[in-house]
């Protein structure tokens, strides 16, 4: 770093002259500080999502085992499994956990695949941030972070398989129950009085509760069935599609808390070489103002010489 004279000897303001100068040089790392800011944004709604869908996956990581739901008191005269009501009522109580952490999930996913992108909102400057209160960027911050998962190929892939894990029939199993629908769990049809309930799961308790005392054992054969395709049963289903998703998530931008400029993901691989293109422009940028700050240096001290020079022969001319 040099020496930076401001002007003593010319009256010129320096620092302003060369603030300026620099400004429009700031631009383009400006620029690729936004998209840096904005690449980091996004891997946080990527780890956001699979935070979203986690519980889901554990739902259908327990519910595909039979040692996780109630088992058989015994049997009745023809051989048929008997559970008790308290059993039934565990059974009813598992799948209704089961459809509330869906609804979640869903919810979380949905509305960030139809959010609304704020394109007239970007990401701040520090020079803006600094005429801004604090209030004022985080509001404006929540805007610019809005669409940036809008209609995205995993998040939307994920959505459209969990839906049909629900609502495809269970074809590996002779049973009386083959899909959650002859259970009394379907999906919510979109219903502009109440739109909320569109792509969710209902439970009809009625008829839930009595697929459950009719054959209690078939409704958690529905779940617990493995295989290959439509032959696996909802719960492996579910637990299969989660973790694949949330493995392709943490393949392209990492995992909560992680750091945003890991080369091991592929939206950490990009924030790092943001990173080091900011890291060189600044240092360019940096030299080519200790360059500038010389040249008035050198300016300023050919002025300072001449204005010696010209007080000696008004000394001298007396």
């Amino acid at each position: 770093m040099v020496m930076r004279i401001t002007g003593l000897s010319s009256g010129m303001d320096i620092d302003g002259m060369v603030s300026k100068l620099m400004k429009a040089e700031q631009l383009p790392i400006d620029n690729l500080n936004k998209q840096k800011t904005k690449n980091e944004w996004l891997q946080d709604s990527y780890r956001a999502i699979n935070t979203a869908i986690y519980p889901l996956s554990e739902q259908g990581k327990q519910l595909q085992y039979s040692y996780n739901w109630p088992t058989a008191s015994g049997t009745d005269g023809s051989g048929n499994p008997v559970f008790t009501q308290a059993d039934q009522d565990a059974i009813y109580a598992k799948i209704n956990s089961f459809v509330s952490a869906y609804n979640d999930t869903s919810v979380a996913m949905k509305s960030k695949l139809d959010e609304t992108v704020e394109r007239s909102y970007q990401p701040l400057t520090s020079d803006q941030k600094k005429a801004m209160s604090d209030d004022d960027i985080k509001n404006w911050e929540i805007k610019a972070k809005q669409g940036l998962l809008r209609g995205d190929t995993i998040v939307s892939k994920a959505y459209s398989e969990f839906r049909s894990d629900l609502t495809t029939g269970v074809t590996g199993i002779a049973s009386t129950y083959k899909s959650l629908a002859d259970i009394g769990v379907t999906t919510g049809a979109y219903n502009k009085f109440d739109p909320s309930i569109a792509g969710k799961l209902l439970v009809d308790s009625t008829k839930l509760k009595a697929a459950i005392a009719a054959d209690p054992q078939a409704v958690i054969n529905l779940f617990t069935t493995h295989g290959t395709g439509t032959d696996r049963g909802i719960a492996q289903r579910i637990y299969e599609d989660a973790g694949n998703t949330m493995s392709e998530i943490s393949k392209k931008a990492g995992s909560t808390n992680g750091s945003y400029t890991s080369t091991y993901t592929s939206l950490g691989k990009k924030d790092n070489d943001l990173a080091q293109k900011i890291a060189d422009m600044t240092e360019k940028l940096n030299k080519k103002e200790d360059h500038i700050y010389r040249m008035f240096s050198t300016m300023e001290t050919a002025i300072e010489k001449g204005n010696s020079q010209m007080s000696w022969l008004q000394s001298q001319m007396g």
